[in-house]
Formats: C-alpha cells, structure tokens, sequence
C-alpha cells in the first residue's frame, strides 16, 4: 500500500479519501496517515464505524450516502488532494472518484475490476485529474524501496496488523 500512497503523492497535510474499507483500504489508511496526511476519509458500509475511527479515519462516509456531498462537506467544497480506489469488482468507484478529488487532484486505482468502467473524460479533462493504477506486485525498480518503507512502518508500529488478525 506505500507504492499506492506514494504513487498519489500523499504527504504532510494531504487530504485522502480512501474508497472501500476492506483490508486493503483499511492498510492505506493507516500509510496515508503514517505519511503525513492531514485528513484521511474512507467509505464504509455501517457496520465498520466505530474500527475504522480507531484505526485513525478522520471521516466516514457510508457507501449508501452522496460520496460527492459528504466530502465536499469534510472539504470545505474542495474535494480532496487524492482518492485511491481499492474496491474493484463490478463497483462504480473511478467514475465517483472523479467526482471528490480536487482540481488537479490525483486519483489512484488499485481495485481489480472485471470488467471495463466506463470513464468520464470531460471531467478529467475540466478538472486536469492525473489518474494512475497501481499494481504492487510489479511496480519495478520502486517496489524493494516501497517494501523497505513497508517493513519499517509495520516494525515502527505506525502500520498495525494485529487489526486483521
């Protein structure tokens, strides 16, 4: 999840919002607090509330809630820095993601998808979104160093794994 997190260029008082709550999510949330961010938002369905705020979320938005008017509540009606997107599957999250960052904000796709999104290019254009993926498992000459800064996140007790336990 560093490779994510760095990939979204989060760092000291970034504004995230990280879209879905499951392990994955939840590893970047705490990355992207351990890196600096200064406000993490995550969805969630309702049941992951009160761990999710343990685990240092600033807000919750729940999946059946207006992503786009919550955030914009969180935000002061900027959006954010960087949304990374770790849900996949069938769900419409890059097209939401494109509706929370901020004008040239960066969006980050991790989920896998099976099949192909439909993606709004007027919005990425109007608002000059950069929008990468991420595949940690192959991200080249990086990924020693991002599993480096990984270890010593997890070894410092900045990054938790009893949470998954």
């Amino acid at each position: 999840m560093v490779h994510a997190v760095r990939q979204g260029r989060v760092g000291r008082g970034s504004s995230v919002c990280v879209l879905g709550a499951g392990t994955i999510g939840l590893l970047v949330l705490q990355v992207a607090r351990a890196s600096g961010a200064g406000q993490v938002l995550i969805t969630a369905k309702r049941s992951h509330r009160l761990k999710l705020r343990a685990q240092g979320a600033d807000g919750i938005i729940l999946t059946d809630a207006d992503l786009q008017a919550e955030v914009a509540q969180c935000t002061g009606g900027e959006g954010v820095d960087c949304v990374i997107e770790t849900v996949g599957g069938n769900a419409p999250t890059p097209q939401l993601a494109m509706g929370v960052a901020r004008k040239r904000g960066c969006i980050v796709i991790v989920g896998a998808f099976v099949a192909p999104q439909p993606f709004d290019f007027r919005t990425l254009v109007m608002k000059e979104l950069e929008v990468v993926g991420s595949h940690t498992y192959d991200c080249g000459p990086d990924m020693r160093r991002d599993f480096e800064v990984s270890l010593g996140l997890v070894a410092s007790g900045r990054v938790k794994l009893d949470r998954f336990t």
